[in-house]
């Protein structure tokens, strides 16, 4: 019989990273384990929102309404942030060396810590201050031959001289001796890590670290609109596409100007008179930049994505993987027009398995956009593949995997 477990999950400041986390930690807590959030303030509504217990950290460096005013700044047309508030990234080091740990982890007795892998940097504080072995929350997939140590090798490297001085300086106020950064890492090899994604969105090359666990989509619970049709008004007799490049949307310029314009002028087609749109423009974007919409566009700041998604026909999107993993669940075949991050790899891999068509949004014609959107409306050979790693997709989710393997993990000794 499972013992039930006090599992806390340390969450990044992303809701793209700390949404996924959700369906887990259901899961967990329907089969009596006790869950714990630990993030920023900002997150502290959407947790809550989901019945869990919420603890702040870093309220001085995440004050309330940071990531709002975050979101507000544009990234390099390169894809690289540019966000002054980066130079706050490793600021909270100082908070760490000043003992702001010590009240969450000294005494917790937590069974297990769940940590965002984007919190690469705490995951070594855990594990040499207070010999905490933390099992990795990764809600993306990497590169083919890309691996986890090589991805915190790059993020210790990326400190400033500064503050990297600080954290060897901490580390070695523990009594611990390296003579590399290499030694540092090694331990993150032996720590386990799940993918919150099936295995079988995967491409050929893929990290094969036994300690790498992919536990499923972990797919978000649905909003609960009654009727999306009648919601935003769209006729029966029409299909739905969904098109959104995120929340973020300010913060991509050029790429969001180029999205919406586009979206605006396929719709007005004649061609496309027998679908609705519904365009998610993101809660900082100012809808009156927008052209006279046509009237089979909806265009929303927010927007019931899985609701939409459930009787979609089409989705247009920037390739996040959360976003990738819903059109799967429900079918949903895609056009992805990647912008940065892990966008461009995702478009490949829904290029590489027939569930949809990527491209360039700053250089696809009109034309072709129209085309596209009309292809994936009835494309048999499309929709058949997606149905197929859809059903995967709810084999996995309705067997709570990851639950499972958390268990395993568990069960298989002190972390």
């Amino acid at each position: 019989m499972q013992v039930m477990a006090k599992i806390v999950f340390l969450m990044d400041i992303e809701e793209g990273h700390l949404l996924p986390s959700f369906a887990l930690a259901h899961s967990l807590k329907r089969r009596g384990h006790e869950i714990c959030y630990l993030s920023v303030i900002d997150n502290e509504e959407l947790v809550k929102a989901q019945g869990f217990t919420f603890k702040p950290i870093f309220e001085k460096w995440y004050p309330r309404d940071f990531r709002r005013k975050m979101k507000r700044l544009p990234l390099a047309e390169n894809g690289k942030n540019i966000r002054p508030f980066d130079d706050l990234k490793y600021r909270r080091l100082e908070q760490i060396a000043d003992g702001s740990y010590d009240a969450c982890f000294g005494d917790m007795q937590a069974d297990m810590v769940i940590i965002s892998v984007f919190l690469r940097v705490d995951i070594f504080l855990l594990y040499y201050k207070f010999n905490i072995r933390p099992v990795i929350l990764t809600p993306f997939l990497r590169e083919p031959g890309k691996t986890l140590a090589a991805e915190c090798m790059e993020s210790f490297l990326s400190i400033p001289p500064s503050d990297l001085g600080l954290l060897i300086e901490h580390l070695m106020n523990l009594n611990k001796t390296f003579t590399s950064m290499t030694q540092i890492i090694d331990p993150v090899n032996t720590l386990h890590e799940l993918i919150l994604c099936p295995l079988q969105f995967e491409i050929e090359g893929a990290d094969q670290n036994p300690k790498k666990r992919y536990i499923g989509p972990s797919i978000r619970k649905k909003e609960g609109v009654a009727n999306i049709r009648s919601l935003y008004g769209i006729p029966g007799n029409k299909g739905i596409i969904y098109a959104s490049i995120g929340s973020q949307g300010v913060r991509y310029r050029e790429h969001g100007e180029h999205f919406f314009r586009k979206m605006i002028n396929a719709m007005k087609s004649p061609e496309m008179q027998h679908l609705h749109m519904v365009l998610s423009i993101g809660p900082e974007y100012d809808k009156d930049l927008l052209a006279l919409l046509p009237p089979n566009i909806t265009a929303l700041s927010w927007v019931a994505q899985i609701d939409v998604l459930e009787v979609a026909v089409v989705a247009v999107i920037h390739g996040g993987l959360g976003t990738v993993k819903e059109c799967i669940y429900y079918g949903v075949p895609m056009l992805v027009f990647p912008i940065a991050n892990d966008q461009p790899m995702n478009a490949q891999r829904v290029s590489h398995h027939k569930l949809g068509i990527s491209g360039d949004i700053t250089t696809i014609s009109e034309k072709e956009l129209l085309a596209h959107i009309l292809d994936l409306s009835h494309n048999v050979e499309i929709r058949q593949s997606v149905e197929k790693i859809r059903d995967i997709f709810r084999e996995q989710d309705k067997s709570e995997l990851g639950a499972k393997v958390v268990e395993t993990i568990l069960a298989s000794g002190p972390l």
